[in-house]
């Protein structure tokens, strides 16, 4: 039982850890993921 307990920590811990798309900032309610800023972002220098 603890082998099988160990053997499913190991194998989903890292994928718990792995985020695609975090998160960077967080304003009031609002959660802005890396993607979210980096197309603000170049939206901002365009426009500028």
């Amino acid at each position: 039982m603890r082998a099988l307990f160990l053997a499913l920590s190991l194998t989903l811990a890292p994928l718990a850890l792995a985020q695609e798309d975090p998160v960077v900032a967080q304003v009031g309610g609002e959660v802005l993921t890396r993607s979210q800023f980096e197309l603000r972002f170049g939206l901002f220098a365009q426009s500028a």
